[in-house]
């Protein structure tokens, strides 16, 4: 890695944060800290006793959950995406792994590893008005979205 891509990588991880930081929502988990060790990142946010709905889904229901809960699941998740867009930004990696469920059943919005700005084009500031990158998790996708037939 040279100089350059290090100091790129640096800026896009300081943009991470901060915006990470900035968001203020019962829906959004909140970056309480965040600091740099070497090469390794470390981001301090609340722990969420309940886990994630994907280890709930997959350990406590492995039948499905029922209709109320994952409306219930969904109402909450929709409440903080809003947010998160009305404040810039968008998520790209929304998925029952990212979606963590507190002591008290309250459902945050984790995981912005992947995340972007909307004012700004690309990840984390890139000047480019339209989206090249493809991320996420391909089997969370939609297929419009994997088949790229618009870019």
């Amino acid at each position: 890695m040279n100089l350059e891509s290090i100091n790129s990588n640096l800026e896009d991880i300081i943009n991470e944060a901060q915006t990470m930081k900035s968001y203020s929502h019962p829906n959004v988990l909140p970056l309480l800290a965040s600091f740099v060790s070497g090469q390794d990142l470390y981001m301090i946010t609340p722990f969420c006793a309940g886990g994630s709905v994907l280890h709930i889904m997959k350990y406590g229901h492995p039948e499905g959950l029922g209709e109320v809960a994952i409306a219930t699941i969904v109402r909450e998740v929709l409440k903080g995406l809003d947010y998160v867009h009305k404040n810039g930004g968008i998520h790209r990696d929304v998925k029952a792994g990212n979606i963590l469920i507190d002591r008290d059943g309250s459902i945050k919005i984790g995981d912005f590893g992947v995340a972007a700005t909307i004012g700004r084009g690309g990840s984390w500031g890139n000047d480019k008005g339209t989206r090249t990158t493809f991320v996420g998790t391909p089997c969370w996708m939609a297929p419009e979205v994997m088949e790229q037939a618009q870019g």
